[in-house]
Formats: C-alpha cells, sequence, structure tokens
C-alpha cells in the first residue's frame, strides 16, 4: 500500500507541475503578445524600428517581423 500511495503521489505532482507549467506558458505568451501589441502601437506613433530596437533590446529584423504581424492581425 505504501509503494502504491508514493506511486499515487508522485502521479498527482507530475500532473500539477505540467498544470503548472502550461499557466506559465500561457502567461508568458500573454506577456509577449501585450509586449508585441506596445511595440506596434508605438511603431505606429512614430517611433523608428531603430528606436523601437533599442528600447526593447531586439535585433531590428524582430522589431520588422513583430510590425509585420501585429498589422497582419489587426486587418
Amino acid at each position: 500500500l505504501t509503494q502504491n500511495s508514493g506511486t499515487i503521489t508522485s502521479k498527482l505532482m507530475q500532473r500539477c507541475t505540467r498544470k503548472k507549467g502550461r499557466k506559465v506558458d500561457t502567461l508568458a505568451k500573454r506577456e509577449l503578445s501585450i509586449r508585441n501589441t506596445n511595440i506596434y502601437m508605438e511603431y505606429i506613433s512614430g517611433l523608428s524600428i531603430k528606436q523601437l530596437s533599442q528600447k526593447y533590446f531586439l535585433v531590428e529584423k524582430s522589431i520588422q517581423r513583430i510590425v509585420r504581424q501585429e498589422k497582419t492581425k489587426n486587418l
């Protein structure tokens, strides 16, 4: 019985860890989405790709990709 209880407990712990991992992934995606939307809004407001890359510590190509993705998302 003790061995079975340990197995059941470890399986429950694995499930909880996976669920927490998913929540963390979802939170990270949400935060990135907010950041990307902010980048796009600042771009529309007049900041250059270079200024945005310096502000967000991203290479210019990444900023260009984010702007392009946000633009198509908002069409």
